[in-house]
């Protein structure tokens, strides 16, 4: 079995964290959208500058789980 490892998320994670974000977002609702809406949500919500901002902010906290070193899930 794989073990599972949460952490906090960090401001190194941003990246990684809007990539994730936004294919999972997309995977989920594309489907019931236009495709210029679906651009426009996930450029205002899930960019590299929107989840820098969220992950610095002592007010915020993002959860990342990683198994073998890969982002599986936030919260």
């Amino acid at each position: 079995m794989h073990s599972l490892d949460i952490r906090r998320g960090v401001t190194a994670d941003a990246s990684a964290l809007a990539e994730f974000a936004a294919r999972t977002f997309a995977d989920t609702f594309a489907a019931h959208n236009s495709p210029e809406d679906m651009q426009a949500h996930l450029a205002s919500s899930y960019g590299v500058r929107q989840q820098t901002a969220e992950l610095a902010d002592p007010g915020i906290v993002t959860l990342l789980a990683h198994r073998d070193g890969r982002l599986v899930a936030y919260a």
